[in-house]
């Protein structure tokens, strides 16, 4: 499925509508969700993750995470109770381990965002949600998959 977004007003709305499908489709208290991010530079990854992060309720500012790798917020959202955001980026494949990934993807009630997933993509769990973004001329393509097989998905923004 495809979202179309032209202003930061509609990444909001499609930022809510990922959150809810999220929601529905997590068994938060055995784990984390994870939520893998890929696309080209200034793609909007990170002002996805801004938008997720003001939907759970985080009251900290949410920056890209490119040279600390990871950051961690806590929400007052009821479901994800923390949100992990982490910039694969600069992360070598061996190296994934030094930010604690064990821990984090078995963390319950987090939300685990990853920017620039496909540098990591062999440790991704099998039920990672995945969203492909590109952004060509100002507007924002959404392309998600795996998300919430059995939940209604929105009709896409145009």
């Amino acid at each position: 499925m495809q979202t179309i977004t032209h202003t930061l007003e509609d990444t909001r709305q499609f930022a809510q509508h990922v959150v809810n499908l999220l929601k529905q489709s997590a068994d938060i208290n055995r784990r984390a969700v994870v939520l893998a991010l890929s696309g080209p530079l200034g793609a909007g990854k990170t002002a996805l993750t801004k938008c997720i992060a003001e939907i759970l309720g985080v009251s900290d500012t949410v920056t890209s995470p490119t040279f600390v790798l990871r950051s961690d917020y806590v929400t007052d959202d009821s479901v994800f109770a923390r949100l992990i955001h982490i910039d694969a980026y600069r992360l070598e494949v061996s190296e994934i381990q030094t930010i604690g990934w064990d821990d984090v993807i078995t963390s319950p009630n987090t939300l685990v965002v990853v920017e620039w997933s496909e540098r990591v993509v062999e440790h991704l769990p099998p039920d990672t949600h995945t969203i492909a973004i590109d952004m060509k001329d100002g507007v924002h393509t959404f392309a998600l998959e795996n998300i919430a097989r059995t939940a209604h998905i929105p009709t896409p923004l145009i």
